[in-house]
């Protein structure tokens, strides 16, 4: 059983639409450290993890530690329905073997409940992705989502060129061509360049991925050649959302 309390509901909402475009299946886990939301793309080109901190919570209990398969599409129905001044609280009680969720105005007290039956009482075990990347950089969440947007005019692929010090967005199409050159201060807030990298991956994916940038601080992304890109989101609470996508091999 456990009980938590999340003040930032209407944030929120853009996390769950990155994860219900992922998959409509994903898996919860409360433990005392905290609650982890995570899934895979049923072609398991993308995955996406969210770690929500206890402390990022107003309310966090837990009697024992809770892994169930959840529909993530239901889910962010009803997240979705969070308003600017609301609350959101997650129960889930054995007994009854249902996921509560409970939208709170923080002005009224008005309270609107819904109800949530897992797919499962049980989940699979979640293994965190080691990865090498040889190029990294931080930017704003407004320009990551920008370049997505930029890109879905030209073509479905989207290439990150890693020189020693700046990263090239390249999207070419039969008759187009997109670049934009991202360096130290303009408008990169950092960057490291361990070796040369260059990798290609999915227009779309990366379109899904820049969901969470309306709820985010700063996005990290890092890859190698060839390798999975895996893009980090900050929010303002202490969570964090990964997303994993696999490159595009030509």
């Amino acid at each position: 059983m456990f009980r938590a309390t999340y003040s930032r509901a209407a944030k929120f909402k853009y996390v769950t639409q990155a994860l219900t475009k992922i998959n409509d299946e994903g898996y919860l886990e409360v433990s005392n450290d905290g609650l982890r939301f995570w899934l895979m793309s049923p072609d398991k080109t993308s995955m996406a993890v969210v770690f929500m901190p206890a402390y990022s919570f107003e309310e966090f209990t837990v009697e024992s530690e809770v892994k169930l398969t959840i529909r993530t599409d239901e889910f962010n129905k009803i997240v979705r329905r969070a308003a600017k001044n609301d609350n959101l609280t997650l129960e889930f009680n054995p007994v009854d073997q249902l996921i509560y969720i409970t939208l709170t105005d923080r002005r009224t007290g008005i309270s609107r409940q819904f109800t949530l039956t897992p797919v499962s009482l049980a989940g699979e075990e979640y293994r965190e992705l080691k990865l090498e990347p040889k190029a990294k950089f931080t930017i704003d969440p407004k320009d990551f989502k920008l370049l997505v947007q930029d890109s879905k005019i030209i073509g479905d692929t989207i290439t990150f060129k890693a020189e020693t010090d700046h990263i090239n967005v390249i999207v070419r199409s039969e008759d187009r061509e997109y670049i934009w050159t991202l360096k130290p201060g303009d408008p990169l807030l950092d960057l490291e360049v361990v070796e040369l990298a260059e990798s290609s991956y999915s227009r779309t994916a990366l379109e899904v991925a820049a969901k969470p940038t309306s709820a985010s601080t700063q996005v990290r992304v890092e890859y190698a050649t060839n390798y999975p890109i895996q893009i980090n989101f900050e929010l303002p609470g202490g969570e964090k959302m990964i997303i994993y996508i696999a490159p595009v091999l030509e």
